[in-house]
């Protein structure tokens, strides 16, 4: 999920905040940038349209396009209008009219979702010309990877069937070779299409996008968040400053020092916790020991695309997409499956579908149903314990080099929905969702419950 902000109930990570720390391996200090502050602005609302690393200026818009892949449509968008530094509305496609051109002329810069590029748009003609064709270019890329891709599923197949084979035999030799086979095979498709896409993409870069200023070439890479580039530069140009006078000018500039220690808490917490927790409960996860704060040692796993939600309690967007009141308590817990793919939304699929797309095999598919069910249980008892009611959460899985299903990604504030066991009190991303305001109270509270402070 990442960081971000919301417009209107839209995400956007075009808002960056940043955070400075020193390292054992990096003592000249390290500069990230995270996609947003968590913050929900809705119509009116004031807009952080400048900070040290970048400039929108008070009059311009975000455009957050949404591909229709495999067809030859337009393809969805939202653009949020910023006016005087503050939005003024989000409009889709369908609502865009002359008004909305109006608007498009009175903006000096047209941002993308992670604050990327400078797009030419000067009509309402343009907005949907670059839509279609940007929507044309996602499906020919992803018609020029689908051979490789057809590689990468034999290869994952063999590995699969290949995890009762005794190392050092003829048989795992040979499955070794076949193995390299696949690579050699794999790396040869990429060579001869990564020319060919580096074209395309620079062509529609070029035609799309200006290149009036280094800012936004250094953001011309679709996909990629808003590097903290001139951020970096400031406190990295004089190599000979010492750290810790670096750290007096991020703070003068409040690059959130508190905020960042308060999340590595709940990381290093969830992590070592959970981790332990679950192994010991016969749930396998890629967590093998943690280094240090800001270093974890993790099994190497290839994640299954399958985002899987377990449900205790209705709630969120199972409540609207059913009609249902929030708050009915589940008889038994539910499951969905996502498929993981950014371009079409995450859509909800079954496990038929998973099947028919060789997202994962039927076995594959049992095995996470039955671990992610012990999550539940064993997560659910213990924040109960805390007062907390567990009403939903969202997992995923990975397989290991002998293709074992395990456990990975995270188990956190960010991927749980948590309420108050008494008082039914949001204490989790809700807060900020809806604009309830409090969100940094309840974090708080869920941090000193866990620790026992």
């Amino acid at each position: 999920m990442g960081m971000y902000d919301t417009l209107n109930g839209e995400q956007v990570k075009c808002f960056p905040w940043f955070s400075f720390y020193v390292s054992a391996m990096d003592t000249k200090g390290v500069v990230t940038s995270h996609g947003g502050d968590l913050k929900y602005y809705g119509n009116g609302s004031e807009i952080p349209y400048r900070s040290l690393a970048y400039n929108y200026g008070k009059n311009f818009i975000i455009f957050d396009f949404t591909p229709e892949l495999g067809t030859d449509e337009i393809g969805e968008w939202v653009a949020h209008v910023i006016e005087d530094g503050h939005l003024k509305v989000s409009l889709y496609r369908k609502d865009a009219d002359d008004e909305f051109e109006k608007m498009l002329k009175k903006s000096t810069k047209n941002i993308g979702y992670y604050g990327d590029g400078n797009f030419k748009f000067k009509t309402l003609e343009d907005v949907n010309q670059y839509a279609k064709e940007a929507n044309a270019l996602r499906c020919q890329i992803t018609d020029m990877y689908k051979p490789a891709n057809a590689i990468m599923r034999e290869w994952s197949k063999t590995l699969h069937e290949s995890k009762n084979l005794e190392k050092g035999s003829e048989e795992y030799a040979a499955f070794q070779e076949k193995v390299h086979g696949f690579i050699k095979r794999h790396d040869e498709e990429l060579a001869k299409i990564k020319p060919i896409i580096s074209k395309l993409n620079k062509d529609f870069v070029d035609k799309w996008i200006e290149k009036d200023s280094e800012e936004y070439l250094k953001m011309s890479d679709f996909g990629e968040s808003v590097e903290a580039g001139i951020l970096t530069l400031k406190f990295r140009k004089e190599q000979e400053k010492e750290s810790v006078e670096k750290i007096e000018e991020a703070k003068k500039h409040n690059i959130f020092f508190d905020r960042q220690k308060e999340w590595q808490l709940y990381c290093e917490y969830f992590k070592k916790t959970y981790g332990k927790m679950l192994e010991k409960e016969g749930v396998p996860t890629h967590f093998v020991k943690e280094l240090s704060d800001r270093e974890t040692v993790v099994k190497k796993v290839s994640i299954v695309p399958l985002e899987v939600i377990i449900r205790n309690i209705s709630a969120g967007s199972f409540a609207k997409r059913y009609g249902v009141e929030e708050g009915i308590v589940f008889d038994e817990p539910t499951i969905e499956f996502s498929y993981k793919n950014d371009d079409l939304g995450d859509p909800l699929i079954n496990s038929y579908h998973a099947l028919a797309l060789k997202l994962a095999t039927k076995e594959e598919i049992e095995t996470i149903k039955t671990l992610a069910f012990k999550v539940n249980e064993v997560l659910k008892k213990y924040f109960l314990g805390l007062g907390i009611e567990l009403v939903d959460f969202k997992l995923e899985f990975g397989r290991t080099s002998d293709g074992k299903i395990v456990l990975a990604d995270e188990i956190s504030p960010d991927t749980c929905r948590f309420w108050d066991s008494k008082t039914h009190e949001k204490l989790d991303k809700d807060r900020f969702r809806r604009d309830l305001g409090h969100v940094e109270d309840a974090y708080i509270e869920i941090r000193k419950r866990l620790l026992g402070e």
